[in-house]
């Protein structure tokens, strides 16, 4: 969901990794980002990610980017 704000923009995206190598598939992890977006001249950008999430009773670990 994004909401519209002075600055730019909020979103919450909900998250849920599965494993379906096992039967049934199984629940890894769950869990939401909530970010802060603002409008750049070089478009939309995060100026911030918060991680909030549930994996074996440990936080959710953020994303990892691509090299």
């Amino acid at each position: 969901m994004i909401t519209g704000t002075q600055e730019g923009a909020k979103a919450a995206i909900y998250l849920l990794t599965i494993n379906v190598g096992v039967n049934p598939p199984a629940i890894l992890a769950a869990g939401r980002y909530d970010d802060t977006l603002v409008k750049t001249p070089q478009g939309w950008r995060f100026k911030t990610r918060m991680v909030q999430g549930d994996r074996d009773g440990q936080p959710a670990a953020p994303p990892t980017r691509p090299q």
